[in-house]
């Protein structure tokens, strides 16, 4: 310690205001980790004094004192008493995780979360979660917030088309550490742990196919092109072809019906609209099987059957992450997702690729509980 050097104020300037960056606390913040990635600042530097600063930054010293709270906090600064506040090594900072995803607050993502808040904890790291909620739009400006806040690592739930987005592939490039969840995506090379969807659509529509239903319609929703949901359309047909039918006449994919449902924007309009699709798709296209890709468009399909109170039998099959409310004199089987396994297997994967970033990827493959009988 004795031979550390005090940084130089030239090398601490405050970002100009954007988007990302809404407070002078969140400015001096970027200020210092800027310095320390781009500016030659290094492990053991010392900062200069709190008053010091705050008058160069032009900001209170209450203001300084938070934000190396904030920075000491993810590891990127450490204090000793009496001599002052020192650029950490980046070898003893704790895991700072960021996972990024539009709607965390779904039902299965929170549950994924708690198994990544698991081992991340373990290991003695933070997880940060950014979303919608934050208000700060696309998934660029939740890819300069979690860096802005020092993340080491990032785990990514992807709309469907992420697989072009800029940010991403620039992360990629660099070889900053990602993981997908859910879904893999085309043409970015990175980490990802996602179901064994195939498998698990496939011994679904099986069970049903096995009394002696002969057509399937596949209900799909808005992220039909997703790999997840790709995969389960794929094991669809595997089933068919398994129980000795022509996939291409026995399997139907009804991609109409909920092409707009969103189980978190649910409206009068929308309810009335999807069960009026189901009754004319059913009146023009008899099937006497439906799966559907994932439990919240099985859910809605068991509502608007309900709804029309249609005599006929239903056989419904789903790959879902809950338990689904049984139809009335009908049969529902369901393969179970995972997701705190699925959160925890990404955690710990992240945390591996964080400490050997040059190790080959990694595609994990959670298997869901399969139905028995």
């Amino acid at each position: 310690m004795a031979n550390y050097k005090t940084v130089e104020l030239s090398k601490l300037t405050l970002p100009k205001e954007n988007g990302s960056v809404t407070s002078l606390q969140d400015m001096v913040v970027s200020a210092v980790q800027t310095a320390i990635a781009t500016k030659g600042v290094s492990a053991g530097d010392a900062l200069p004094p709190e008053r010091h600063l705050a008058e160069h930054f032009g900001v209170s010293r209450t203001t300084i004192i938070r934000a190396f709270d904030r920075l000491q906090s993810l590891g990127v600064l450490r204090r000793v008493q009496g001599r002052g506040t020192f650029v950490a090594n980046p070898d003893d900072r704790p895991a700072a995780i960021a996972f990024l995803s539009a709607a965390p607050a779904h039902p299965a993502l929170f549950q994924s979360l708690v198994g990544m808040a698991g081992v991340v904890n373990e290991a003695g790291g933070y997880l940060r979660i950014l979303g919608a909620f934050e208000g700060l739009g696309g998934e660029d400006a939740l890819v300069a917030r979690a860096l802005q806040d020092g993340a080491t690592g990032m785990i990514i739930y992807p709309k469907e088309d992420a697989a072009v987005s800029p940010v991403y592939m620039d992360l990629a490039r660099k070889g900053f550490p990602l993981v997908a969840i859910d879904r893999q995506l085309a043409g970015l090379d990175i980490d990802s742990v996602t179901y064994g969807d195939a498998e698990a659509a496939a011994a679904v529509c099986a069970s049903l196919l096995a009394h002696k239903a002969e057509r399937i319609a596949v209900l799909t929703h808005h992220e039909t092109k997703a790999s997840s949901v790709q995969a389960r359309i794929e094991g669809a047909f595997t089933a068919a072809e398994r129980a000795g039918l022509d996939p291409d006449v026995s399997v139907s994919i009804w991609s109409d019906i909920y092409s707009d449902f969103h189980p978190s924007r649910p409206t009068a309009h929308s309810q009335i609209a999807f069960s009026q699709r189901l009754s004319k798709r059913m009146q023009d296209d008899p099937v006497d099987l439906f799966f559907a890709v994932n439990g919240d468009v099985a859910g809605q399909f068991i509502s608007d059957i309900t709804e029309l109170g249609s005599s006929r039998t239903v056989r419904l099959g789903a790959c879902s992450h809950r338990s689904l409310p049984a139809l009335s004199g009908q049969q529902v089987v369901c393969a179970f997702e995972r997701p705190e396994e699925l959160g925890r297997r990404a955690a710990e994967i992240l945390l591996e690729r964080i400490r050997n970033p040059h190790g080959p990827r990694i595609r994990h493959s959670v298997q869901m509980a399969l139905p028995t009988g």
